[in-house]
């Protein structure tokens, strides 16, 4: 019995024993766990993986945000899926549409198998409005249907269409994934070039000159030409069948027109349809802001306008006016896909020195009038002259010369060559010289005149044209009294010399020293002082020298006194 009772209480010893050095092993690898996991998080073990878990996919229709999955722990809906990413759309069908009308939409989304049947809403937000439709679950994502068009924002003026983002959501959830969605406008273009060629399935109805996207509702018996986004029900697609403006007889987009002259304008055009040809044409032009309609003809491929006066009111060495050809009683326009327009020009603007008028392009066809002293287009430079004999006497007519009109291909400015002297005192009153090569036939008498821009005055003196030398003038130079003052601090003064008929206006001359220069020499007066100076001076000391002379004279006296003493 006692040997049995000490081999259970050994028994027990043992136990005990291999109790405490469990207990013991269990607390040192406790504390040996915890220090390895302190160590792996110190050390980043397992960031990559937990990264590539909460990464959101990219595709270019739309993922899902990266805040989603972030958000994973407060919301369950936008939770990680069993498959371990983020959810995200691949695909929505159709992926935009006209705006006037109501889809149903379906979105392929992966990565999303935990969304409820009856749980989920698509939300259309724009800019200054938020619509949700109702969503359905389906095998491989979700089908909504689009708002209605009367709550959806207008798409804005010169644009064609308007994007909205396109999240699902749970009811009373926030965003589980989004992407953007179009909604375009067919009606928005005004053209059939820009109709057929935008990315949208849109067509033209050539009769009711309009773009659509219901060809069947609104193109009925019409002549149709089909968006090239599309396969539609005319062989006729793109811009090569729509009827437009192709050309100019130049070449050029631009439609030059001198500035109050009268041109008949013609443009080359492609006609798409037989019932345009017989119509009516007009063509249209707007004039700063005005409209001005003549009748047109439709001969072959060429438009023939009727001529019309063009002119414009403002200041400006150019404008340029918006063209348009319509047919139908002038309720339809041609298209202009190269935006041919005519431009309306002033030579005397654009050039105001004969050099300066014969360097303009030549497809101006400006030149220098001598009559009337300015850049001009033939026909305007005939026009100045017979003015001048219908207002005029006939000594002023007389005085103005036959017309005379230089081109760059015809005839040579009138230059000044010469100016002698160049400069002179302010003070002096004196004859100029100017030496003028291509001089014109100037009857009568002719004067030079002298403008000082700064004070606005300009004077007038006589000039004598030199018998002995044809291209030699003589001008005689204003009284000095009526000479402006050098401004203070300036030692000169400077005029335009022109050279006119007596009753006539100024010849301008393109001159090669441009101005004459009336030189006010505040520095000349001042070394004039000091000549003045040395001048006294010298005479001082000639008074001295007259002194001493007197001097020696009395001296010679007082000698010659004392000889005759002797």
């Amino acid at each position: 019995m006692e040997r049995k009772s000490e081999g259970i209480y050994t028994k027990m010893a043992q136990q005990k024993n291999s109790t405490r050095a469990l207990y013991r092993w269990s607390y040192t690898s406790m504390w040996r766990l915890a220090f390895l996991l302190v160590l792996a998080a110190s050390l980043g073990v397992g960031s990559s993986d937990a990264q590539d878990v909460v990464q959101p996919a990219t595709s270019e229709e739309g993922t899902g945000q990266r805040n989603d999955c972030r958000g994973a722990t407060k919301d369950p809906l936008s939770s990680i899926t069993s498959s371990g990413h983020c959810p995200k759309i691949t695909a929505v069908t159709p992926h935009h549409i006209q705006r006037t009308t109501v889809h149903r939409i379906d979105l392929v989304i992966e990565n999303l198998d935990q969304i409820p049947e009856n749980n989920i809403t698509c939300v259309f937000s724009f800019a200054d409005a938020t619509l949700i439709t109702e969503a359905q679950k389906k095998p491989n994502g979700v089908s909504c249907v689009t708002p209605r068009n009367d709550f959806i924002p207008a798409v804005p003026a010169g644009e064609h269409k308007i994007t909205a983002q396109l999240s699902v959501r749970p009811t009373n959830g926030s965003d589980i994934v989004s992407t953007s969605f179009v909604f375009f406008d067919c009606n928005s273009f005004t053209s059939c070039t820009q109709c057929v060629s935008s990315e949208f399935p849109c067509d033209w109805c050539v009769d009711g000159n309009r773009c659509t996207h219901n060809t069947s509702e609104n193109c009925r018996n019409d002549i149709l030409v089909t968006g090239i986004s599309q396969v539609g029900p005319s062989f006729r697609s793109g811009p090569p069948f729509c009827s437009a403006i192709i050309g100019t007889s130049s070449g050029s987009r631009e439609i030059l027109v001198a500035d109050n002259s009268k041109k008949a304008v013609r443009v080359t055009v492609h006609i798409i349809g037989q019932f345009i040809v017989p119509t009516r044409f007009v063509c249209d032009f707007k004039i700063e802001g005005k409209t001005t309609r003549v009748n047109a003809v439709l001969l072959a491929d060429t438009i023939y306008c009727d001529a019309m006066e063009f002119t414009y009111t403002s200041k400006l060495s150019n404008i340029n006016a918006s063209f348009a050809i319509l047919w139908d009683a002038g309720n339809k326009a041609l298209d202009n896909p190269e935006n041919i327009y005519v431009n309306i020009y002033r030579c005397r603007y654009l050039a105001d020195t004969c050099s300066g008028c014969l360097t303009l392009d030549e497809k101006y066809e400006c030149g220098w009038c001598q009559s009337s002293s300015s850049c001009e287009i033939l026909e305007e430079c005939n026009k100045s002259e017979v003015e001048a004999n219908h207002h005029n006497d006939r000594q002023d007519a007389a005085n103005m010369g036959s017309v005379s009109w230089i081109s760059s291909k015809i005839g040579r400015c009138t230059t000044i060559k010469s100016v002698t002297p160049h400069h002179l005192q302010r003070t002096t009153a004196r004859s100029i010289d100017l030496v003028i090569e291509n001089l014109p036939q100037i009857p009568g008498n002719i004067s030079c005149a002298f403008s000082f821009t700064d004070e606005d005055k300009t004077i007038i003196t006589e000039a004598i044209k030199k018998k002995e030398k044809n291209n030699v003038v003589s001008c005689i130079t204003p009284r000095t009294d009526f000479i402006p003052s050098v401004p203070a601090g300036e030692h000169n003064i400077t005029a335009q010399l022109s050279v006119r008929p007596t009753n006539g206006s100024d010849i301008r001359l393109d001159i090669l020293d441009l101005d004459i220069r009336l030189d006010i020499l505040d520095i000349r007066l001042d070394i004039l002082d000091i000549i003045l100076v040395i001048l006294d001076i010298r005479l001082d000391i000639l008074d001295i020298r007259l002194v001493i002379l007197d001097i020696r004279l009395d001296i010679l006296g007082i000698i010659l006194d004392i000889l005759d003493i002797r």
